[in-house]
Order: structure tokens, then C-alpha cells, then sequence
């Protein structure tokens, strides 16, 4: 927060690797990058330098891979604006997604995170339209963990972990009365949520498949049931 609060904290996108994970370069640094889970193991036959530097850092906990490259694409960044580097970087990392945890975090605090749970998940978040309806999936059910609280969907390749109050909030509001925009579930969520996050959080929400738009109507048109 800056002097006097009078900004909102900044929003941040975080990668890490399940905690059942742990990875290995085989036959040296020239080898295949090997991920061991679990389910079996995920390998990159000629990893980048990049990957390998992202796998390490993304073992120790969240990081934000723009400390990796410093152009590394958030989900809102145009297709064309990240530099070779970074759009090497996120295709390597497509092949980890069963294995790559994604959290969005408001300054210093998290505020959710995606999880994946089946072979072959792979997160991709897109900017949802700006004036749609959202809700969550009539099979999404919400169960809650010591602090925190997990929306699971039966058949979906990912659940989702909420981190702080002000989520808990917009999961409320997402799942009882839907919300058209950003600026819509900003009166459920006291204190508020910046628009940014919020806009974010449904976008991975909905890359999830743990919610869904429904509907949508034009700016300034009535809202629906």
C-alpha cells in the first residue's frame, strides 16, 4: 500500500509447482528437464535455460516468472507483446501444466490460487467479456479449510483454493447472484476488491471450469435474471 493508502495494493500473477513435485535434469545440463509426480513423470526433452531457471525458483514456492524474463506475459497481455524469450518460456511451461499451480495475489497477500488436479490440465486464462454473466458451474461445491475455502467441481480439472476474506466474498457473490462486469461485485466485497482483481479471478475462475458465462449484454443494457 503506498503513503496514506490512497492506492489499492497491486495485482500480481504467481507460478509454482504442486507440492507432490520435484524435477531433475538428466545426463547433465544438456538433458531432458524430468518432473516426478505422483501420477508419473512429465518430461521436457531439451529444456531452455529459461525453464530450467523457472522449474528451480518455481519449486521453492509462488514467484513471479517476470523475475525470470522481465517481459513474461500476464493472462490480459496481447498475444503479440512478449519477446521470444517469454513466449518460449510459456510454451515449455504448457507442457508442466498438470503440475503448475497459479495464484493471483494482491501485494504481498494472496488471494486465490488454481489448482490442477487431472493429466494433461493446462490453465489458460483469457479476458472474459467485459459486460457478461458469470456464475459457477451447477456442480461447484464449496467446502472450507481451516482459514481458507476450496471450490471443487465433480469432472473438473482443477479446484480452487481461496486465500482471504475478500475472496470468500466474491466467491459468495459470484456463486449466489452471478455479476455482469467487474464493477458489478464490487458492492459484495467490503473492503472492495480493485476491478482488476476481480476481473482477473473470474477469468481464472472460468479457465477452470469451475464457472461459466451465461449470458451477456450490451453496455448500458438491462441486467437479466
Amino acid at each position: 500500500m503506498t503513503i496514506n493508502g490512497l492506492a489499492a495494493p497491486e495485482l500480481s500473477e504467481y507460478w509454482s509447482l504442486r507440492e507432490d513435485t520435484h524435477a531433475e535434469s538428466g545426463a547433465g545440463p544438456d538433458g531432458p528437464l524430468v518432473v516426478k509426480t505422483p501420477d508419473g513423470e512429465l518430461r521436457v526433452p531439451r529444456p531452455s535455460g529459461l525453464l530450467r531457471e523457472a522449474v528451480r525458483r518455481m519449486l521453492l514456492g509462488s514467484v513471479s516468472l517476470r523475475n525470470v524474463v522481465h517481459d513474461f506475459p500476464g493472462y490480459n497481455t496481447p498475444e503479440e507483446a512478449p519477446g521470444e524469450g517469454a513466449r518460449e518460456l510459456r510454451s515449455e511451461l504448457a507442457q508442466l501444466g498438470a503440475v503448475t499451480v497459479r495464484t493471483l495475489a494482491l501485494g504481498a497477500e494472496p488471494l486465490l490460487s488454481v489448482i490442477p488436479q487431472a493429466p494433461g490440465a493446462h490453465l489458460v486464462p483469457r479476458p472474459l467479456p467485459y459486460r457478461g454473466r458469470v456464475r459457477l458451474v451447477r456442480s461447484a461445491a464449496v467446502r472450507y479449510e481451516g482459514a481458507g475455502a476450496v471450490l471443487e467441481a465433480p469432472g473438473a480439472r482443477f479446484r480452487a483454493e481461496f486465500h482471504r476474506p475478500e475472496a470468500f466474498r466474491l466467491l459468495a457473490g459470484v456463486g449466489t447472484e452471478g455479476v455482469y462486469d467487474p464493477a458489478g461485485l464490487l458492492a459484495l466485497t467490503e473492503p472492495a476488491l480493485p476491478g482488476p482483481a476481480v476481473a482477473a479471478a473470474l477469468a481464472y475462475l472460468t479457465a477452470a471450469g469451475l464457472a461459466e458465462v451465461t449470458a451477456a449484454r450490451p453496455p448500458g443494457g438491462p441486467r437479466g435474471a
